[in-house]
C-alpha cells in the first residue's frame, strides 16, 4: 500500500526569486514555517545564466561570521579570494567549504582570463550553522575536487556524496555536526530511496520533474520529508535533485540578510565589529601563494587505542563513540579489552554493542587485565596499554589505519611492565624505527609543536639549539603543508623571558633561536622570531600565526590547555604514520566514576579524520 505523500512530506516550499541583473536567485531557505533542515539555514540557487563577453560575476570582499559555505556549481566558473590568502577557482562538481568561524573576508569574481569570452554560471550556495562552541572557530577555506568525492550509481541513478555520511559512504569533507548534502542525477523513470538515517531531511529539485507517492513536483522546490520514514522518489524525464539535512540546529538558525554572490553582506546573530571589518579588509584580497587542495580521504579506518584500562580511557571512548551517530561510526575500530569496554559502557549507560555491526572491535586480552585494580598504577594495566598501541601501528605500518587516535596511558604502569618509554611519543618513535617525532599539540584558534617535552627545565635549555629549533620549524611547516596551508605563518617563541633582553637574561635565544628562524626563512618557511613568550600565544590565538614553536613542555602546553582544555588535541608530527590524542591523562582522580568528559575524544576523533583526508 503506497502511503499518501502528505504524509511523507511536511513542507513544500516553493522560492522568493529575486532579479541580480544579469542573473537571478531562488531562495527556497530560510522559509516562514521552517527556518531550517538540519544544519542548512540559506539554501540559494543561482541561475542558470549567461553572460556575454566583458561581463561577469563580481561581488565586492565582505565579510562573514559565525557559521560555514558551501558552493557547488554545475556550470560556469567563480574565482574565490579571501582574506587568509585562499585563491581558488570554483568549477563544476568541486566542493568549496569556507568556515567562517570568527570571522573572514571573501569576494567572488569571473576571473579576467575568462571574461572576455561568453560565460555561464549555475550553481547552488547554502550556509551551515555552526554548533555553538565552533561559533568562534578558526577561519579556512577548504576545496575538495569532484573526483575526490564519493560516487555511488545504480539502476539509473548516479550520486555525488558532497558532504558527511550518507548510504554507507562518507565524504573527505569535514562537516561540524552531522549532516549529509548529495547531487543526484536520474535517468528517466529512475527510483531513489532516501533513508531515515538522517533526523531532518530535505529533496532540492535543481532540474526536471519528480513524483513523491504519485504528486508531481518540479524544478526549484524543496520537499522537507517526515522524520522516521523511508520516501521514495521517482524521475519523470531526466532529473536532477539534491538531497540534504542532518541534525537539527535551530539554535543556530540565522535570520536575515542576502546570501546571493553578487549583493551579500555578513548577516548573523553577531556581525563583524568595525574593527574586525576594517582590520579583515586590509588583508590581502589580492593574488596570495596560500592556497589549498584536498586530497580522496584514506579507506582504512581510524583505529583507537583503550589507553590503560585503569584510566579514563574506556569511558571517554564509550561516551564519545555513543555520541556519534550510527553510520559514522563504521569507520572506527577500537582495539583494546572487550570486557573492559563493556564495564565501561554498563557505567556510562552508552548502549554500545561491541564487536559487531555497532562498533568495530579488535579484542586484545592480557594478563591479569580484568583483574586490575581501577584508578591505580599496575603493570598489568600498563602491559595492556602497551599491547593495544603495538597493535595500532602493526596496522597503521601495513596501511589498515588511516589515523591512529589513542586513550591515555599511565607512565608510571608503562614502566612498570618493562617497557621503559616516556610515553605515547617515545614508544610510537621506537615502533617507527627510532625516528624522532615531535609533540603538537592543537586547538581551534591555537596550535603549537615543541622543542622538548617530556625532560627536566635543564635538559631542555640544553636542546635549545640551531639544529633542533630548525628541524621542529621543518616538522610543523610539513605538517600544515599536508592539511593544505601552502605557506603556514610559523611564529618561535624565545627561551628566555623577553627573548634575552640583549643577553641581560641570558644569551641561548641570540645564539641559537635567532640563527635557526634564519636558516628557516632561508629555505623558504614563514617563519618569525623569537618572539617573546610572555605575548606570542595571544597574537597566534588572536589569528597572526597559524603555528607557536614552543621551547618546553610548559611553555606550550599551559598556554593551550588554559584556552582550550577541553578541545586541544595532542598530535605526533613525523613519523610514517598519524597518530593523535587527547590532550589529557588517566585522571585516576574520577577514573570509572562516570564523570570523564568525552568532548578532547571527539576532537581527537574529528582531527585523525583531517588527517586521513589528507594522507
Amino acid at each position: 500500500m503506497t502511503t499518501p505523500a502528505e504524509n511523507v512530506i511536511e513542507h513544500v516550499i516553493r522560492p522568493r526569486t529575486r532579479d541580480l541583473g544579469g542573473f537571478e536567485v531562488a531562495r527556497v531557505l530560510p522559509y516562514a514555517k521552517r527556518r531550517s533542515v538540519g544544519p542548512f539555514i540559506f539554501f540559494d540557487m543561482m541561475g542558470p545564466a549567461e553572460f556575454p563577453p566583458g561581463e561577469g560575476i563580481d561581488v565586492r570582499p565582505h565579510p562573514h561570521i559565525g557559521l560555514a559555505t558551501v558552493t557547488y556549481l554545475f556550470d560556469g566558473e567563480i574565482m574565490h579570494r579571501d582574506d587568509l590568502g585562499f585563491e581558488q577557482p570554483i568549477r563544476p562538481g568541486d566542493v568549496n567549504w569556507m568556515m567562517a568561524g570568527r570571522g573572514i573576508v571573501h569576494s567572488e569574481r569571473t576571473r579576467d582570463e575568462i571574461r572576455d569570452a561568453h560565460t555561464t554560471m549555475f550553481g547552488i550556495q547554502s550556509w551551515i550553522a555552526l554548533p555553538k562552541d565552533q561559533e568562534e572557530c578558526a577561519p579556512g577555506f577548504f576545496h575538495h575536487p569532484a573526483t575526490s568525492l564519493p560516487e555511488i550509481s545504480h539502476d539509473g541513478v548516479t550520486m555525488r556524496l558532497i558532504a558527511g555520511t550518507a548510504y554507507g559512504e562518507t565524504s573527505p569533507v569535514v562537516t561540524a555536526s552531522p549532516m549529509f548534502y548529495i547531487d543526484v542525477q536520474m535517468d528517466d523513470g529512475a527510483s531513489l530511496t532516501v533513508t531515515d538515517e538522517h533526523e531532518e531531511r530535505a529533496v532540492y529539485v535543481v532540474e526536471g520533474d519528480i513524483s513523491v507517492n504519485g504528486d508531481a513536483h518540479g524544478a526549484n522546490e524543496m520537499l522537507v520529508l517526515a522524520p522516521d520514514a523511508d520516501v521514495t522518489v521517482k524521475a519523470s524525464g531526466q532529473a536532477r535533485v539534491m538531497l540534504l539535512g542532518g541534525a537539527p540546529m535551530t539554535a543556530n538558525a540565522i535570520s536575515g540578510g542576502t546570501s546571493c554572490p553578487a549583493q551579500r553582506t555578513a548577516s548573523s546573530r553577531r556581525r563583524l565589529t568595525g574593527r574586525q571589518a576594517a582590520s579583515a579588509r586590509s588583508r590581502a584580497m589580492t593574488n596570495s601563494s596560500r592556497s589549498r587542495t584536498s586530497k580522496p580521504m584514506s579507506a582504512a579506518p581510524i583505529v583507537i587505542t583503550m589507553g590503560d584500562p585503569a584510566g579514563v580511557g574506556p569511558e571517554v571512548i564509550c561516551k564519545a563513540i555513543a555520541a556519534l551517530p550510527k553510520n559514522e561510526r563504521t569507520g572506527i575500530v577500537i582495539v583494546g579489552s572487550r570486557a573492559i569496554l563493556e564495564r565501561a559502557d554498563a557505567l556510562c549507560e552508552t548502549g554500545l554493542r561491541f564487536g559487531d555491526n555497532d562498533v568495530r572491535l579488535i579484542d586484545l586480552p592480557t594478563d591479569g587485565v580484568e583483574d586490575a585494580p581501577a584508578a591505580e598504577i599496575s603493570a598489568a594495566g600498563g602491559d595492556a596499554a602497551y599491547s593495544y598501541i603495538v597493535r595500532a601501528a602493526e596496522m597503521a605500518k601495513a596501511g589498515d589505519a588511516g589515523c591512529i587516535v589513542t586513550a591515555p596511558i599511565n607512565k608510571a604502569s608503562l614502566n612498570a611492565a618493562g617497557h621503559h618509554y616516556d610515553g605515547h611519543t617515545g614508544l610510537l618513535s621506537h615502533l617507527a624505527g627510532g625516528i624522532k617525532p615531535y609533540m603538537l599539540l592543537s586547538s581551534p584558534t591555537l596550535s603549537t609543536i615543541h622543542v622538548s617535552a617530556h625532560v627536566s627545565m635543564a635538559d631542555s635549555i640544553r636542546r635549545c639549539t640551531k639544529d633542533n629549533v630548525l628541524d621542529v620549524i621543518r616538522a610543523g611547516d610539513g605538517h600544515f603543508k599536508r592539511l593544505g596551508i601552502a605557506k603556514p605563518r610559523i611564529a618561535v617563541a624565545g627561551l628566555n623571558p623577553h627573548c634575552g633582553e640583549d643577553g641581560l637574561f641570558g644569551d641561548e635565544d641570540d645564539r641559537e633561536v635567532v640563527p635557526a628562524v634564519a636558516a628557516a626563512r632561508a629555505e623558504g618557511i614563514d617563519a618569525t622570531g623569537p618572539l617573546s613568550g610572555d605575548t606570542v600565544f595571544a597574537r597566534a590565538n588572536q589569528g597572526e600565526f597559524d603555528l607557536v614553536v614552543a621551547q618546553y613542555h610548559d611553555q606550550g602546553h599551559a598556554t593551550v590547555k588554559l584556552i582550550a582544555f577541553d578541545t586541544a588535541i595532542n598530535v605526533t608530527v613525523g613519523l610514517p604514520f598519524d597518530r593523535c590524542s587527547v590532550d589529557h591523562g588517566t585522571a585516576f582522580d574520577i577514573a570509572w566514576t562516570g564523570q570523564a568528559d568525552h568532548t578532547n575524544m571527539l576532537a581527537a576523533i574529528e582531527y585523525g579524520r583531517r588527517l586521513a583526508a589528507h594522507a
